[in-house]
């Protein structure tokens, strides 16, 4: 199953060295992302960002998109459609990568998958069972699907970050999902937001911009 996905891409101010690849939301787009990476671009400026629309009209919300069904919402559900169609993503970043605009060949070491919500579960699920590695993972408001130690085939550092006050994805997901990480060897950075519900505030974009420039050796 191939897609072309819909991107919205903002080009480096120099010669490209990095990619980053933001996943939008459940029943969003990419558009909502933009504003990210307006706020994270000033400070790398050898990063191309890339923002795909998800290939699925939204079940509940037709105007928005999916990556897979979240009917019914739980970690089982999310595990089986994740594995379903994480190939359409894995194709899309191996294109990614070698058409960077300027010509560039980025290494997949040189990656940061990075996503909100669904898209922060799709790019935790696909970015730790690529075959090749990818240089970091940041997933805002999400979980880890159930993946099985051997599943794992890349341990590239990753960051969490999640609001308390979720009503949405709940924010004991978010520990639960650190501690299967740790367990499995990955480091992980967490980043708990006393009063903030189901959404990224500016000390979650401040973090993931470091944790980027960290991963990419840039800070």
């Amino acid at each position: 199953m191939q897609f072309a996905l819909n991107t919205y891409t903002l080009k480096p101010k120099q010669q490209t060295d990095s990619l980053v690849i933001l996943l939008h939301g459940y029943g969003a787009d990419g558009q909502d992302m933009l504003p990210i990476i307006n706020h994270w671009q000033a400070d790398l400026p050898r990063t191309l960002f890339i923002v795909p629309d998800a290939p699925f009209p939204c079940e509940v919300n037709p105007s928005g998109k999916q990556w897979f069904s979240l009917q019914p919402f739980n970690l089982e559900t999310i595990t089986q459609q994740a594995n379903q169609h994480k190939g359409y993503m894995a194709q899309f970043i191996e294109d990614a990568l070698s058409q960077a605009p300027d010509g560039a060949h980025v290494p997949s070491s040189r990656l940061i998958l990075a996503g909100f919500s669904q898209g922060g579960m799709f790019a935790l699920h696909v970015g730790l069972t690529l075959s090749q590695p990818v240089g970091g993972i940041i997933g805002y408001s999400c979980a880890l699907a159930n993946l099985e130690a051997e599943e794992i085939r890349n341990k590239p550092p990753v960051l969490l970050v999640h609001g308390e006050q979720d009503d949405v994805v709940p924010y004991h997901l978010m520990q639960q999902s650190a501690g299967r990480l740790k367990e499995n060897g990955i480091e992980t950075t967490t980043l708990s937001r006393a009063n903030l519900a189901h959404s990224i505030d500016q000390q979650g974009l401040t973090a993931g911009r470091k944790f980027i420039q960290q991963c990419l050796h840039t800070s």
